[in-house]
Order: structure tokens, then C-alpha cells, then sequence
């Protein structure tokens, strides 16, 4: 099921998942926070996936990306505004890359507080998380 009408496929990528309430501080292990594209956003309810679609420069070295939640308002169900992809490496490579990114609600901390709850990434992408237990 796509919400938006956005099309996106699955292809696994390195993931990174975060507290969604904390605020992350990149290691240099992790790389350094680079900007990113996100052209679509889509939830796969059927696997509890946010699939994203992507570009950013790169090409020699591995990428992680994590959901930021951002500050949510204690509404029911939640509303988190502002959440947004964020994205990290030591890639020095200027290479357009366009991938699909996959993130399960686990790897991204969406647990049962998160149930139908409204989220806006990068202030533009609309979603509505199905009823989670």
C-alpha cells in the first residue's frame, strides 16, 4: 500500500537507527552528516518499512542513514512535524547516486506510542503510520 501516491521499490542499503526522541551526535566511525535528496517517501504497512527515494554525491564508500522524529506533539495520535531523513559518510566521491532506502519501524524506534500517528519528512512528505501494537 503506498501513501501520496508515490511509487518507491526495496533495496536494502546500510541502515542506522536512532532513539526517535534523541538527537544523534555522529562518530567518525558513522561519518560525517551530509546533505541528502529525498525525492520520495512511502510506508510499506505490510513490513513496517519507511521506504525513501533518494539522491545524494558519493559512490566509494558506504552510507547510513536514520529517522529523526523530531519534536512531536503529544496529540492523539501523535504528530511529529518534523521528521526528517538524515544521512552520514566519509565519502569523498562526487558521484550522483539515486537509491531506494529502506528503514523498519524497529531499526527507527516506532513502537505502539507512534500508532496512526501524522509525520511531515522535510517538511514536505506526509505519512500516516498504521495502528501499531
Amino acid at each position: 500500500m503506498t501513501f501520496n501516491s508515490m511509487k518507491s521499490r526495496v533495496l536494502p542499503l546500510f541502515v542506522l537507527a536512532m532513539s526517535p526522541m534523541l538527537e544523534a551526535k555522529p562518530s567518525k566511525k558513522q561519518g560525517e552528516e551530509r546533505s541528502i535528496a529525498v525525492q520520495s517517501v512511502e510506508v510499506d504497512t505490510e513490513n513496517e518499512l519507511f521506504v525513501f527515494q533518494v539522491s545524494y554525491a558519493g559512490g566509494c564508500e558506504a552510507h547510513k542513514f536514520q529517522i529523526d522524529t523530531g519534536s512531536c506533539q503529544e496529540t492523539f495520535p501523535v504528530s511529529c512535524p518534523d521528521a526528517r531523513l538524515r544521512h552520514f559518510s566519509n565519502d569523498t566521491c562526487k558521484a550522483i547516486v539515486s537509491e531506494e532506502v529502506t528503514i523498519s519501524f524497529e531499526e527507527a524506534g516506532i513502537d505502539s506510542y507512534y500508532s496512526e500517528a501524522g509525520l511531515v519528512f522535510q517538511g514536505r512528505y506526509e505519512l500516516t503510520l498504521p495502528a501499531i501494537d
